[in-house]
């Protein structure tokens, strides 16, 4: 890895419990402030609507001159109760790119 590149790796895994909306998006916020050199409030009764406004948040900011980071949400598929429908913004700051990953279905 170069320089001001950053990797932050979320995985969605229903055999590690990682695949419920409030571990997942509190996981990826926290990755985040900390890329932008801030920490988030860790509070237990923090709802999966406010992770999920301040993960919105950091995917919209700028990035710091020379900064690229990418975001890789593996295993989408195991999500429960939860899309990234209207999560990830239309147009991603210059620097941001996210891969997502996803097992296609047998029944689809």
């Amino acid at each position: 890895m170069l320089r001001g590149e950053s990797v932050v790796f979320v995985p969605i895994s229903i055999r590690y419990q990682t695949n419920r909306a409030d571990v997942t998006f509190a996981v990826l916020a926290a990755h985040l402030a900390s890329l932008h050199g801030e920490e988030i409030p860790r509070a237990a009764n923090t709802s999966i609507d406010e992770w999920r406004g301040i993960v919105c948040r950091y995917l919209e900011l700028p990035l710091p001159r020379g900064r690229r980071i990418v975001v890789i949400l593996d295993g989408l598929d195991e999500a429960a109760g939860f899309r990234l429908t209207n999560l990830l913004p239309r147009v991603l700051p210059n620097g941001l790119r996210i891969v997502v990953s996803a097992r296609m279905r047998a029944s689809e």
